[in-house]
C-alpha cells in the first residue's frame, strides 16, 4: 500500500499501542526506510509500558543484528525497566551487570521502584545504596526506600 495512506491512518489512531507502531515500522522497513535509535527507543518504551517483555527483548536484539543500530544507555535502560516492572528483577540485574555501558541513576531508579512494587528488599537496598552514593541529598531516594520497607512489611513497618 501507499505510505501516505498508512501515515494518514496511523495519525488518526488516538491511542497508538505497540501493534500500531510495529505495523507502521514494518511497513516502512519494507519500503526501505531504516529505523534509527530514536525509533527503537520509542518501540522499547512502548513495550515497557505495555508489559511486553518478549517483544521488547526481540526488538532489542534485532536493533543491532538486523538493523545495525548500536544500543545506547537509554535502550539498555528500557530493557532493565520492562524486565523489572514485570517482576523479573534478577534477570534485570543480570542484564544490567552484563551491559557494555555502566548503569546510570535512571536504571538503578527503575530497579528500586520495581523492588518496591514486588517487595524485593535485598535488591532494593542495593539500588538505594548505589543511588545514595551519588546523591545523598536526594530525598526521593529515602522516600522510595521507606516505601519499599512499608510495602514489604504490608504496612507494618516498625520504626525504633
Amino acid at each position: 500500500g501507499s505510505i501516505k495512506d498508512a501515515i494518514h491512518v496511523f495519525e488518526g489512531v488516538k491511542v497508538k499501542l505497540v501493534g500500531e507502531w510495529t505495523t507502521m515500522i514494518s511497513g516502512m522497513v519494507k519500503l526501505g526506510v531504516k529505523p534509527n535509535a530514536i525509533t527503537f527507543f520509542g518501540l522499547l518504551s512502548g513495550c515497557t509500558h505495555a508489559g511486553l517483555v518478549e517483544q521488547g527483548l526481540t526488538y532489542f536484539k534485532r536493533m543491532k543484528s538486523e538493523f545495525g543500530t548500536e544500543p545506547t544507555i537509554e535502550h539498555f535502560g528500557c530493557v532493565v525497566d520492562f524486565l523489572s516492572r514485570e517482576g523479573l528483577i534478577a534477570q534485570a540485574v543480570m542484564f544490567m551487570n552484563n551491559m557494555p555501558l555502566k548503569a546510570n541513576a535512571a536504571i538503578w531508579d527503575a530497579i528500586l521502584n520495581a523492588c518496591r512494587v514486588h517487595k524485593n528488599v535485598e535488591v532494593g537496598e542495593l539500588a538505594a545504596r548505589w543511588l545514595l552514593r551519588d546523591e545523598p541529598w536526594n530525598a526521593a531516594i529515602y522516600i522510595s526506600l521507606l516505601s519499599l520497607y512499608t510495602e514489604a512489611t504490608d504496612g507494618m513497618l516498625l520504626i525504633w
